[in-house]
């Protein structure tokens, strides 16, 4: 009777829980778990390890919380406030370059007495929010040039003013975000197509400087923008008149589209290099050849693949890894978090953090899968883009695949404004989840 009486008073509360993805849930767990576990280890004989540890405990009970709160607010509300949190999101990010501190010769964060935090992460979230809600709210974008370009505006203020500070991590994210979502949602092939093309151009200016710069000195006088702007112009002439040759219509305002995207990339490419840090370059030449400066800027990606390497199948160890411990690994609690974690737990707890975000991933596909409206099925993909983008770039510099960016491992390195915006995140993927029945 008892039972009976506290299962009536509370089925409310019971009811709340309905429909909740406990799987995601409980795996976000387990990996925040061996975060922390990890991230004692790599902090323990630091001076300052109480507070970093005590900070990334609140910062994840608080991120919990917040993913617990926002699993509770319809997602469809949203609508309503979107706006405003992206120009909040671009009032912060003004005001961080204006009174923010620097940190490794970025000027991204914003101190509250002991508490700091990245306002790029609160502007990237609230950007795409605005992004997908602008896509929902205008179904004649995939056919409107006007309006598609109106789409990818809302992204460029956010774009620049992180490129300003600079942060190339948090600008990374956007673009694969931004591919990723007008493919699902089905946008003409020519638009995306030059979406495709203003990404990998206005990547590629700056990576191709940093490689002329290794191993072709000769040809940097040539390198700007006005050389470039040359070149494009004739190749795409080249091209035009080449498939007006083998093809006898050729659509010359689609052609003309490509190009005046073109021209946007070569600016965007040009500005990028331009806000290009000497240590971010340094970066990229490490990458194409890590051994150019072993001592410098190759040395935490030929510390970090040891580190990887020697921890064998079952570790060295909690507190037992050399490299970690003895201090050889620089940013172990942060940036290579993962390298501390093969090393200590070897090729079974790093192949269990892996399993974990794959596993992840898939949970977050199926909520996007099976989303009750193209809105939550839109914004669902565009947050397993991002998470599944910042997993593989994070782990990729680590392995010594992919150029260091400084970008955490979600859920695992150090950082609170990092947990806290996954966790809010994870909370709006679950309230999404839990009403794809809902009428």
């Amino acid at each position: 009777m008892v039972c009976l009486s506290f299962f009536t008073k509370n089925r409310t509360l019971i009811g709340s829980f309905k429909g909740v993805d406990w799987y995601l849930i409980l795996m976000l767990i387990v990996l925040s778990g061996i975060g922390l576990i990890y991230l004692f280890s790599a902090t323990r004989n630091m001076s300052n390890f109480t507070m970093l540890f005590s900070k990334q405990l609140f910062a994840v009970f608080f991120g919990f919380f917040c993913m617990f709160l926002f699993s509770k607010l319809d997602y469809l509300s949203y609508f309503l406030f979107a706006k405003y949190l992206y120009w909040l999101g671009i009032g912060l990010l003004l005001f961080v370059l204006i009174f923010g501190v620097s940190v490794r010769g970025a000027k991204s964060w914003l101190s509250v007495g002991i508490f700091s935090f990245q306002p790029a992460e609160f502007a990237r979230f609230a950007t795409i929010m605005m992004f997908c809600v602008f896509l929902e709210k205008n179904n004649r974008f995939r056919q409107t040039l006007t309006n598609f370009f109106y789409a990818l505006l809302w992204m460029f203020p956010s774009l620049v003013l992180i490129l300003m500070q600079p942060d190339f991590g948090a600008v990374l994210a956007f673009f694969p975000v931004l591919f990723g979502v007008l493919y699902v949602i089905g946008v003409r092939k020519t638009y995306l197509f030059a979406t495709f093309f203003l990404i990998f151009l206005t990547g590629f200016i700056p990576f191709y400087k940093t490689w002329c710069m290794l191993y072709f000195q000769e040809c940097l006088p040539y390198l700007n923008f006005w050389f470039l702007l040359l070149c494009f112009s004739l190749t795409a002439g080249l091209i035009y008149f080449a498939f007006k040759k083998i093809f006898s219509r050729v659509n010359l305002v689609i052609f003309i589209y490509i190009f005046f995207v073109g021209l946007v990339a070569l600016g965007l490419g040009q500005l990028t290099d331009t806000f290009l840090k000497d240590y971010q370059r340094n970066r990229i030449m490490v990458f194409l050849n890590p051994e150019i400066d072993k001592l410098g800027a190759g040395y935490n990606v030929i510390q970090s693949k040891i580190a990887v390497g020697s921890g064998g199948a079952f570790g060295k160890g909690i507190q037992e890894g050399t490299q970690s411990q003895l201090g050889f690994l620089p940013e172990r609690h942060t940036d290579f978090i993962f390298s501390v974690i093969a090393e200590e737990g070897g090729f079974l707890v790093a192949g269990i953090v892996l399993i974990l975000f794959l596993a992840i991933c898939f949970r977050m596909f199926k909520i996007a899968l099976t989303a009750r409206d193209r809105f939550g099925s839109t914004l669902s993909t565009a947050f397993l883009i991002m998470f599944a983008f910042f997993v593989i770039l994070n782990i990729g510099f680590v392995l010594g695949l992919l150029p260091v960016t400084g970008v955490p491992l979600p859920f695992v390195s150090y950082g609170g404004s990092s947990f806290v915006m996954n966790s809010i995140i994870i909370g709006i993927m679950l309230n999404i989840y839990s009403k794809r029945h809902a009428n």
